[in-house]
């Protein structure tokens, strides 16, 4: 094993001597350099690492522990031993709080154990680095981390853990982990932190703000029964997607089973079709010349065939709309918003007859451009969460209603109300929450699904109650006319005033569809996958009022972006806006805070998106020199 030593000493006789006390331990080969001032020691240490220091307080050019101060400094991780002719106990405990590994006082046999101090002054430098570079590690983790007391209360936690659940350190830090944990899961959580091994538990735990968050939660023991570590992963996003593949598999297994019925249903359906209007006919044609006791009877049975016409009508509608809809398509297109709701209307039925009267009221005249499958999806989910607000039994009673109306030209308004049990005040904030629900043995994911799937088109989703009881679901969905006047190569008049331009940074494909569509009203809008998109997109020459962007990317983040734009792009570096996802490293927080630029956590207001973007676009790019845009 060797060792490298600056040895920082002017008196000749003392520095043979620990040479020499050194070359003789037989278990170390200590590598000794020497430098008789602190100014050659700061050059030295400068110029080369060492793993320890040997500096004596007393040179011509030291001032005391202000020297040692210095040379501390410039260590690069070293141990720092320091010698001294001065015995006095309190000179040395000062040395030691500044960050010396140990005292030295200069007698021989002090020298004699020289070797050993300086090979444990290593040893405890190497373990104080490892300790600290730990601590860092473990502060800027993408995961909750908390530390928990032998009786399970949190003893510290890292940035991640108070984004993830909205506490500061003060409020969490004395805290029991059961509290945070909710009331279903915290048997299972209890049993975890009463073993000595580690185990892992998918839990739910609950907010500052009272949502609800799913998390897989790891519990490992401390040593000599301290209590545990706890490592919390949030699993919203990880749950929303499984959700949407779910209920994605879902729909496909009934468009699975939806064709192969139709087949079979369809063929004997059109023969009883077929007969049922023959006979209708045909009863018809037997009235002419029957008797009048014949006549009624068969105005009876012409009555019954036509109810039975229409039944059989009905069936073929709803296997035909089952077979429209049940596909997850992301296929997008010009869709009438009152045929889908027709069709949906026609496939929950069965749901809502016998709980409420359905009234429609489907004005709306301009189309949408989107996803007739995904919007299909929506409208449906309302209509049985509706029906599902009342019980069975109390038809007369009960009613549901979806209107459809139109706002100007650019958006639709859909509205579904219904009669039912409403919604109380404390749950209306966590509606769209995913995995929150009201109803036993639901997944809760169907509104934050709808959400989801409005926001993909543009458009919003609001809930309220109803006056007089009941709830009124709120849809605003842009027109195809909204996507032709937001299209910026449409242009303005010739001569007119010119748009600003916006460039979007975002990995997440449905936020940056969103983004982009929703700024093009008032922003000409180029839009970046990555951070390394945009790079290349400033770098081939483009020239931006301002920029919207993620933080948080998998290649060439947010804030490596900005530190390469500062140079290639000064002025655009100081024109972004970014944005969190609500739970970033302290590396982020910290960038945040010295950069001072605006930041907002998705979901954003667009509103006070808008206000930013108009604000620090205030010189518009026709404005300054060497404008090129890419579009």
């Amino acid at each position: 094993m060797r060792t490298s030593v600056l040895l920082v000493e002017d008196d000749d006789d003392d520095a043979a001597l620990i040479a020499r006390v050194l070359s003789r331990f037989t278990r170390i080969q200590f590598d000794v350099s020497r430098v008789a001032t602190i100014a050659a020691a700061r050059q030295a240490l400068r110029e080369q690492r060492h793993d320890a220091v040997l500096v004596d307080l007393g040179l011509p050019d030291s001032d005391g522990l202000a020297s040692f101060t210095e040379i501390l400094a410039v260590a690069s991780g070293a141990a720092v031993v320091v010698l001294t002719g001065d015995d006095r106990e309190e000179l040395g405990l000062r040395a030691v709080e500044l960050g010396a590994q140990e005292y030295v006082v200069k007698t021989e046999h002090a020298y004699q154990l020289l070797p050993l101090t300086i090979a444990y002054s290593c040893e405890r430098q190497r373990h104080h680095l490892e300790v600290q570079e730990l601590t860092a590690a473990l502060a800027n983790a993408v995961d909750a981390i908390a530390t928990l007391d032998a009786d399970g209360r949190c003893a510290a936690v890292n940035p991640a853990f108070q984004a993830l659940l909205g506490y500061a350190p003060p409020e969490v830090e004395p805290t029991q982990l059961l509290d945070l944990v909710h009331e279903a899961d915290r048997q299972r959580v209890a049993t975890a932190l009463s073993t000595q091994g580690m185990e892992e538990h998918a839990v739910r735990m609950i907010r500052k703000d009272g949502r609800i968050v799913p998390v897989q939660l790891s519990v490992v023991a401390r040593a000599r029964g301290r209590g545990h570590f706890c490592f919390v992963r949030d699993l919203t996003r990880q749950k929303l997607v499984e959700g949407k593949l779910a209920s994605a598999a879902a729909i496909t297994a009934v468009g699975s089973l939806a064709t192969g019925l139709a087949h079979e249903i369809n063929n004997p359906l059109a023969v009883v079709l077929a007969n049922v209007e023959e006979a209708s006919r045909v009863t018809l044609d037997l009235e002419v010349g029957a008797s009048a006791s014949a006549k009624v009877d068969l105005a009876d049975l012409r009555t019954m065939l036509e109810e039975a016409l229409a039944a059989s009508q009905r069936v073929q509608f709803i296997v035909r709309d089952l077979r429209a809809f049940a596909c997850a398509d992301d296929r997008r297109g010009r869709v009438d918003v009152n045929a889908v709701i027709e069709a949906c209307c026609n496939i929950a039925f069965a749901e809502i007859r016998h709980r409420a009267r359905l009234a429609k009221d489907l004005r709306a005249t301009i189309p949408v451009l989107g996803s007739e499958a995904k919007l299909a999806q929506v409208f449906l989910n309302l209509l049985v969460n509706a029906a599902h607000a009342m019980p069975e039994g109390d038809v007369e009673r009960n009613q549901i209603q979806i209107t459809t109306t139109q706002q100007g030209r650019t958006a639709i308004v859909v509205e579904v109300s219904d009669t039912g049990s409403g919604i109380s005040a404390t749950n209306a904030g966590q509606v769209f929450d995913p995995f929150f629900t009201t109803k036993p043995r639901r997944p809760g994911m169907g509104l934050a699904i709808c959400q989801a799937t409005v926001a993909a088109h543009g458009g919003d989703i609001s809930i309220r109650p109803r006056e007089g009881g009941g709830t009124v679901v709120r849809l605003l969905l842009p027109t195809l006319e909204a996507e032709v006047s937001e299209n910026p190569l449409g242009g303005q008049a010739e001569g007119g005033p010119q748009q600003r331009r916006v460039l979007v940074v975002d990995d997440d494909p449905l936020v940056l569809r969103s983004l982009t569509r929703v700024l093009a009203r008032d922003f000409e809008v180029a839009s970046a996958r990555n951070g390394r998109e945009a790079l290349d997109l400033v770098r081939a020459g483009g020239t931006f009022d301002a920029m919207l962007c993620d933080l948080m990317m998998p290649e060439l983040s947010g804030i490596e972006l900005h530190e390469l734009l500062e140079r290639d792009d000064p002025e655009l570096a100081k024109r972004t806006v970014f944005l969190t996802g609500g739970a970033f490293s302290g590396r982020a927080q910290t960038f945040l805070e010295a950069v001072g630029q605006p930041h907002l956590e998705k979901p954003v207001d667009l509103k006070v998106v808008r206000e930013l973007l108009m604000e620090l676009s205030q010189t518009p790019h026709a404005e300054r020199p060497s404008a090129k845009w890419l579009g």
